[in-house]
């Protein structure tokens, strides 16, 4: 996710595309805000009981994020 909100970031710093719109400016703030949001949150990842239940609890995910390949 990091690398997309940089990649856009990097486009909208460029004046020669999407960096010229008006808005451009304001997407720039926009993603740093979104940036600085999910760091908060992924910091809250360091508890390792609470993610590996939340993984577990998650329908879509289970234990599949606990197997390993062989």
């Amino acid at each position: 996710m990091y690398n997309h909100i940089d990649d856009v970031k990097s486009v909208l710093d460029d004046d020669t595309s999407l960096g010229r719109l008006p808005c451009a400016s304001h997407l720039r703030d926009a993603l740093t805000k979104m940036e600085a949001t999910l760091k908060e949150y992924y910091t809250k990842t360091s508890f390792p009981n609470v993610y590996g239940d939340a993984m577990i609890l998650n329908p879509r995910c289970k234990f599949s994020i606990f197997e390993t390949e062989t």
